[in-house]
């Protein structure tokens, strides 16, 4: 397509459209400018003997909406104005106050779907090895929760919730815990990364990647557009960023525009993720309930010895105990219920000799 004042400039880069195999997507500034452009691309198929299929054609404007919408066609035969679309497994919605708002829904209910498929083989398997559900988690549930993770860094952490509510119910139901279980411990214990760090890291190695590109790329212009725009104190891509690390609350930002570099990012990749494993343990210590996890030597993040058993059962009672998910009485009756108030922890004494607190230790190797 030539070159025109209507097409889309990222630092002096001139993009008219986009082109993925049979995905074509035509961009313009202004509705002249695209019906010039699909005029143009519809000529264009005519010399090379191509169709434009009309009926999967649309459009879709981002921005204030005119007061009189204007109207588009292929040689006569208009095309629809949608305010939903997809383009390369990305869902865009322009009406709604976020963009990407519908993406995060799509995949966490296509997340879900899938999660719930997987978990369904304890009914033929007794019960489904932790280690065999992270490798299937890995490869099945983790792309979906990724999918586009470096276009949308988590400014609305509703969205991300989400997404986060699938992973978690997995890992749950994976360790055979219920909702009331601790979170930090269903990371500790099978090695997965939360995934608001997880789409974290993924982010900040594709910015790594991106200004590794040669200055002609889209990807490389577009970076350099956000890192001007942040520079000014404009809304952008990396100013997105800015937000979502500060979020962390931790001792590291985002290096300022003008000092964006390999090295810079790869050493705040380590900070996040020091931060992430110092927050596990600061969560373990404050946590009276996970005292049996506390001081634990190796690596913060792993997959447990215990979660081998073989024995389905055997392994998620010894789960239940060292995440103080059993029933014994100093667990049950901290909990408020419908006709009982949060029980004392010198009251909750054992329910054969009723002298002792009813722990894991004194049913074990006491009473």
């Amino acid at each position: 397509l030539p070159q025109c004042r209507n097409d889309l400039e990222l630092n002096g880069v001139h993009i008219s459209h986009l082109e993925h195999a049979d995905d074509l997507l035509l961009i313009s500034t202004t509705p002249e400018g695209l019906q010039m452009k699909m005029e143009h691309f519809y000529h264009w198929c005519r010399e090379n003997f191509m169709v434009i299929n009309a009926l999967k054609s649309h459009v879709c404007l981002h921005g204030p909406r005119p007061r009189t919408l204007p109207s588009f066609a292929f040689a006569g035969r208009v095309i629809t104005l949608e305010t939903e679309y997809t383009y390369l497994g990305v869902m865009f919605c322009s009406d709604a106050r976020n963009l990407f708002d519908n993406h995060y829904s799509t995949k966490a209910s296509k997340t879900s779907a899938a999660a719930h498929s997987i978990l369904h083989v304890d009914a033929m398997v007794d019960s489904l090895p932790p280690a065999a559900g992270k490798t299937l988690y890995t490869a099945r549930l983790e792309p979906l929760l990724l999918y586009g993770c470096e276009a949308m860094p988590d400014t609305d952490d509703s969205l991300l919730e989400r997404l986060t509510a699938v992973q978690t119910m997995f890992i749950r139901s994976l360790l055979g815990v219920h909702k009331r279980a601790v979170l930090a411990p269903l990371y500790t214990e099978t090695g997965l990364i939360p995934l608001k760090y997880r789409r974290i890291e993924l982010v900040l190695r594709y910015l790594q990647y991106a200004i590794e590109c040669p200055a002609h790329t889209y990807v490389r212009a577009a970076i350099a557009d956000s890192l001007t725009l942040a520079a000014s104190g404009e809304k952008s891509w990396y100013m997105d960023l800015q937000l979502v690390i500060s979020r962390l609350h931790g001792s590291f930002t985002l290096p300022v525009p003008g000092e964006v570099s390999l090295q810079a990012l790869e050493q705040l990749r380590s900070k996040v993720d020091s931060h992430m494993r110092d927050e596990f343990k600061q969560e373990l210590d404050d946590k009276k309930k996970l005292y049996l996890l506390r001081e634990r030597k190796g690596p913060v993040l792993a997959l447990r010895p215990y979660l081998g058993i073989r024995n389905g059962q055997h392994r998620e009672s010894l789960t239940h105990l060292l995440l103080s998910t059993h029933t014994l009485a100093v667990e049950r009756l901290r909990w408020v219920e419908r006709y009982r108030l949060k029980v004392p922890f010198a009251e909750r004494l054992c329910r054969f000799c009723l002298t002792a607190v009813e722990t894991p230790e004194h049913a074990l190797l006491e009473c």
